[in-house]
């Protein structure tokens, strides 16, 4: 049903979560609701597969990685909403 780009997406929102990614005190004072580094670039990487681009630069500004992860957010419950509605129409 999800391509790999999307399963690959589940699996870096899985991956944020896990306590080594969440952010400490310090990224939290920084960043404050933002993404701290690490996560940015684990939803960073799997976006690119999402979006298809494969050959963005990884030393792309915060600004930048933060847009691909948008459009690849939306690309995925597009995706996923589309599925949904095609396994309702199929029962």
């Amino acid at each position: 049903m999800k391509s790999t780009e999307m399963a690959s997406f589940d699996r870096a929102m899985k991956e944020i979560m896990k306590p080594e990614n969440r952010s400490t005190p310090e990224e939290k004072a920084r960043w404050g609701a933002q993404l701290n580094d690490r996560t940015l670039d684990i939803l960073f990487n799997a976006s690119l597969e999402l979006v298809g681009k494969t050959n963005a630069n990884k030393n792309s500004s915060r600004e930048e990685k933060e847009k691909v992860i948008v459009k690849a957010t939306e690309a995925y419950f597009t995706k996923l909403n589309t599925i949904k509605a095609n396994q309702k129409a199929e029962n």
